[in-house]
């Protein structure tokens, strides 16, 4: 598969989703609908007849190239972030591209909305039957690791990767909004959250293997979990914003929950 071949395909076709399709599905069959021409046209059918060694040759090519375009753009986002770098300066000083410094800080706290509609409402959510997604009692096939089974671990660390954005680093030795939120006379409301963080990964911790086999066996703590993360998505979207006058992004503004 020629590498060019990423710069015009699908977003569903790449990224670390697809590479864990291609690393950890196994079987001969693959998971497009009937209609797709490649299953009508007996293109796969005539795919697999050639035999394993061929389609496994099949896939390590192109989760070649899909890891080689994961590390590409990582290496952009390093450059970004570079500490000489021209968008570190703006985003430091409030300059180009930033408006000001408080659009810069709304778009740190964009980045934070992660945690309502990704981390709550489809990675929980959703395969728990919370949300009006599943239409079954739960719905473990709309984990998001659905093929290496790490959706808990993913959890963990979205949640860890939160917490550092919202302390500045990995302890008290950062400036982070914590820092903000005592300074506008808020101290307990920071106290409160960091120990919302940690009892919501403590919650993600405490369910016992898979998330997708947990949803099975012990759905009670996959919903725990989703209201821990929910009781912190409260404070973010309400208290938080409130004392520091930030904008909500647009994919929360109508969101009631």
């Amino acid at each position: 598969m020629e590498s060019a071949w990423i710069g015009g395909a699908l977003f569903n076709v790449q990224g670390l989703d697809a590479l864990e399709y291609l690393l950890f599905w196994t079987e001969d069959e693959n998971r497009c609908p009937d209609v797709v021409a490649i299953n009508r046209q007996g293109a796969w059918t005539a795919l697999v007849a050639m035999g394993p060694g061929v389609l496994d040759g099949r896939r390590a090519a192109f989760a070649s190239v899909l890891a080689d375009a994961v590390v590409e753009v990582a290496g952009r986002l390093v450059e970004t972030w570079e500490r000489d770098s021209e968008f570190r300066r703006g985003f430091v000083d409030g300059s180009a591209p930033f408006a000001n410094t408080k659009e810069a800080l709304d778009q740190v706290f964009a980045g934070l909305f992660y945690l309502d509609h990704y981390v709550k409402d489809l990675k929980l959510g959703k395969p728990a039957g919370i949300t009006p997604d599943c239409a079954e009692d739960t719905c473990p096939d709309a984990v998001e690791s659905l093929f290496a089974h790490v959706s808990k671990s993913n959890l963990r660390r979205n949640l860890i990767g939160f917490k550092r954005v919202f302390m500045g680093g990995d302890d008290d030795a950062h400036i982070g909004f914590d820092d903000l939120l005592k300074s506008e006379g808020a101290g307990t409301l920071a106290t409160t959250m960091v120990g919302k963080i940690d009892a919501a990964i403590a919650a993600i911790e405490a369910i016992d293997g898979s998330l997708r086999d947990a949803l099975q066996t012990q759905p009670g703590l996959v919903t725990a979990a989703y209201d821990a993360v929910k009781t912190l998505n409260d404070d973010l979207k309400t208290q938080f914003v409130t004392v520091l006058n930030l904008s909500v992004p647009q994919e929360g503004a109508g969101d009631n929950d």
